[in-house]
């Protein structure tokens, strides 16, 4: 196993005019020691043992910083990974796909670059390209290949849009790699464009739709399985819990919410709320399949009259988009969901502000002032 040697490091031998200074990521791999920049230029006093401190901008920057020190060891355990094994991959170009691939998901893996579901989902993707081609060799995979492959995968897998593009996005990732470890001569990808990722569309409860659930869950006359699903999905909507920590929740340490994330293994800590100690009190601590709560949620949301197809993991997304609404910061929801990346977190900013522009074309009005004359919604707040 490779063990490597990541430090940020401040660059103090040439300020910038504000007499900022280049912050780098030092490597040291077996007495060899290399440099590797990160975009961030911060004052002395603005870096403290590792950290960035005393920077208005210091979680989005600290974010950036994991960010990049997680790239950089990707990359040097992928060229450890091919340098162990060079010889062999780049002797006569006969290796196969599959053995390639496996190769390296699993080194990633081994090595904690990636997590254990990042590692299931790049083998389920991995298998189903065998599946597909079974002893295709790295060399021969073209631009026809993929677009056989994607066409595999709507019509014998019956994958949805996202589907696909998540298993040509694998695809990519590893033949990008062996291209640029000049283990084939072309990149089939050059001549390939595949399906484009189509944004989902994230469905989430207004607070009068968390009531009904939470007098559903309250009253006795309702059948107790169906109030147990209603109880841990109202909790859902208060933590933003996904199905899998939820499973793994126990209960408070001091009071708060205390927890590593199943997606990513990331600790979650933070203060719990009135709503949450509530909703805690009223579920019992078992708790069904994912298939079964979305079965019954949707059983529910039919007798509350909520036309919505409801999942467990809307109770996340409301949890994130009424959080931003209340004015809570898009670093801060990042580390709340667990997010190892800010761009995942963002996209419940675009639905925040959705929902914003449409409250204010509610207040004042859908006409906008033009050339200083009045609208109605002018007039009626005077």
């Amino acid at each position: 196993m490779l063990k490597t040697n990541l430090t940020p490091v401040l660059n103090t031998q040439r300020p910038d005019k504000k007499n900022q200074f280049a912050l780098r990521i030092r490597s040291t791999i077996q007495r060899k020691v290399s440099y590797y920049p990160t975009g961030i230029m911060l004052l002395k006093t603005q870096f403290v043992n590792g950290e960035i401190i005393n920077h208005p901008n210091k979680n989005l920057l600290n974010t950036l910083l994991r960010t990049k020190m997680n790239e950089v060891e990707k990359r040097l355990i992928e060229e450890a990974l091919l340098g162990e094994s060079g010889n062999k991959l780049r002797a006569g170009g006969n290796l196969k796909f599959y053995d390639y691939a496996l190769t390296i998901i699993t080194g990633l893996y081994k090595n904690k670059v990636n997590s254990w579901n990042t590692f299931r989902h790049d083998r389920s993707y991995l298998r189903k390209f065998r599946e597909f081609k079974p002893n295709i060799k790295l060399k021969d995979i073209t631009a026809d290949i993929l677009n056989d492959y994607e066409y595999f995968c709507y019509t014998e897998k019956e994958n949805q849009s996202n589907t696909v593009w998540s298993a040509i996005k694998f695809m990519r990732k590893i033949i990008n790699m062996a291209f640029k470890n000049e283990l084939i001569a072309k990149n089939p990808f050059n001549n390939f464009t595949g399906t484009a990722y189509v944004d989902p569309i994230i469905i989430t409860l207004s607070d009068k739709e968390v009531e009904k659930f939470e007098d559903f869950a309250d009253d006795p006359l309702n059948p107790p399985k169906l109030r147990h699903v209603a109880s841990w999905f109202i909790f859902c909507c208060y933590t933003g819990l996904r199905y899998e920590d939820m499973k793994r929740f126990k209960g408070f340490d001091n009071g708060n919410i205390y927890f590593k994330t199943h997606k990513t293994d990331t600790l979650v800590s933070y203060a719990s709320t009135y709503n949450i100690q509530h909703a805690y009190k009223r579920i019992e601590k078992s708790i069904l399949s994912n298939t079964k709560m979305n079965d019954y949620l949707k059983v529910i949301a039919a007798s509350l009259g909520i036309e919505k197809v409801l999942k467990c993991h809307i109770g996340r997304h409301t949890f994130a988009v009424k959080y931003l609404q209340l004015g809570g910061r898009l670093e801060v929801l990042q580390s709340l969901l667990g997010h190892s990346d800010i761009k995942m977190t963002a996209k419940y900013g675009k639905i925040a502000n959705t929902t914003v522009n449409k409250e204010l074309k509610k207040v004042w009005g859908r006409k906008v002032k033009k050339a200083g004359v009045e609208t109605p919604a002018d007039k009626t707040i005077q």
